[in-house]
């Protein structure tokens, strides 16, 4: 199970990396998202991504429950802009697919590795 989590991790460097490209290119910001979303939530999301890459190889106890309320605003945010992005357009796009099924699924590891964890004298 290490190993998912380093991939886990490894995605969230990669989710950061995104969100920096779509910063420092703007061509490729308003390809992967809507034109409107603003700069400032691309710095907050390099920021969690980064925090969030040390967290899946360090997985304290609390992590389970933040990363929920992060997966909850994914779903909210990506899947609304995934849901106009199919009325609108009759597709979705690839960056919205990624994160609706990536983070839910790091949930779910998170999930089964809190309970292993809890089920082991001595191991927080």
């Amino acid at each position: 199970m290490i190993r998912a989590f380093r991939v886990a991790a490894l995605g969230a460097l990669v989710a950061a990396g995104i969100h920096l490209a779509a910063l420092a290119v703007p061509a490729f910001g308003t390809a992967a998202y809507s034109p409107s979303y603003p700069a400032w939530r691309h710095v907050v999301f390099v920021t969690i991504n980064l925090t969030l890459a040390w967290l899946f190889v360090r997985r304290p106890a609390w992590f389970v429950w933040a990363f929920a309320v992060l997966t909850a605003q994914v779903i909210y945010s990506h899947g609304g802009a995934a849901l106009a992005s199919w009325q609108r357009d009759g597709r979705i796009r690839w960056i919205d697919a990624v994160a609706l099924v990536a983070v839910p699924l790091a949930l779910g590891l998170l999930v089964a590795d809190s309970r292993t964890r809890s089920r082991r004298p001595g191991v927080t």
